[in-house]
């Protein structure tokens, strides 16, 4: 499958839940309400931000996998299980780290009604138990895409990104709008989703044997990894610090008003995302002139499609919005 192809099925990958969120979020606001909502969003910037701690084992995979894709299949078994058992003993340390962090910001830092604090603290206990196994989500995802399994991946993170979507609105719906119930529905379609990624690499890398942990490829993807790993945390701390900040300074309602319009306007970044995912396996396993002419392209090219998108973009977020979530939240946002 060309490149072309695979950037078209990350862009519909990230598109769809994007449709989706669109209809959902004026639901949210309207059952469970603007601060039970922002306080929502600061639990998953947290649980976003400490996914730095898979160390950037996910593209180390992609990256090695990549280079190594005519290897026998145990040495690429053996690469997986390797980043798999790293990232779960990882997510365990998480698991302990999360637990302060959030019970401290929690407490002390986010402004809120002590109704919705105490849902908060009921709620984070999920994130502790469930980081382990959705932390190595990143390396199975790395690894399908090392594979140029791209539409697997994608069709998995729609079909339980909707699922993620849905199912704790159907809850609100019903009544049972406390955050004990809503996070662990969301927090149900990610494990799912995990657990469709692993068997897709069963199939395809192909996963045999049982875990283990192979030093002569830990160690590479650990020295590669580590840049990523510092992108990793300055990157989701560049993109989450605004909203604890607001947390602390405004309260949670102002979260809400803050990032339903910022989450929209940072939508047009899966246009980049989406073809920086397709290219990278063949970045990894080009040489040094056919990846300077594939970097080239690829920049030429998202010039030339963000920048009306963007123009338009300008024009129409304020109507849009006032018709989106209403003239009130519109004008506060």
């Amino acid at each position: 499958m060309s490149l072309g192809r695979h950037t078209i099925a990350n862009i519909v990958g990230a598109v769809v839940p994007m449709i989706i969120a669109l209809i959902t979020v004026p639901i949210y606001l309207r059952y469970i309400g603007a601060e039970r909502y922002g306080v929502l969003a600061v639990i998953w910037a947290l649980l976003g931000y400490f996914g730095f701690l898979d160390l950037g084992l996910g593209r180390a995979v992609t990256q090695r996998m990549a280079r190594h894709t005519n290897a026998h299949a145990a040495d690429r078994s053996s690469l997986l299980w390797t980043a798999l058992s790293a990232t779960f003993l990882l997510g365990l340390i998480g698991s302990v780290l999360l637990w302060f962090v959030a019970n401290y910001m929690l407490t002390h830092i986010v402004d809120m009604s002590d109704a919705s604090r105490l849902e908060a603290k009921a709620a984070v206990y999920w994130l502790l138990v469930v980081l382990p196994v959705v932390l190595p989500g990143s390396v199975l995802s790395g690894a399908l895409q090392a594979r140029m399994r791209f539409v697997q991946v994608n069709a998995i993170q729609v079909s339980f990104g909707i699922l993620g979507q849905i199912l704790p609105l159907a809850l609100a719906a019903s009544g049972r709008r406390e955050l004990l119930y809503l996070v662990p529905a969301v927090l149900v379609a990610r494990i799912l989703s995990i657990v469709m990624m692993f068997v897709q690499c069963r199939r395809h890398v192909p996963l045999i044997g049982r875990p283990r942990v192979d030093r002569e490829h830990l160690r590479p993807m650990l020295g590669y990894g580590g840049w990523m790993s510092l992108l990793s945390i300055l990157g989701p701390l560049l993109v989450t610090i605004d909203r604890l900040i607001i947390a602390s300074m405004s309260g949670a309602r102002a979260v809400a008003q803050y990032t339903v319009p910022y989450d929209l306007v940072s939508r047009v970044m899966v246009i980049s995302g989406s073809l920086s995912s397709a290219l990278f396996p063949r970045l990894a396993s080009a040489g040094l002139n056919e990846g300077k002419l594939l970097a080239s392209n690829a920049s030429a090219t998202l010039v030339a499609v963000v920048t009306p998108i963007t123009i338009v973009g300008l024009s129409l977020l304020q109507p849009f919005l006032a018709f989106w979530v209403g003239t009130e939240f519109a004008a506060a946002s």
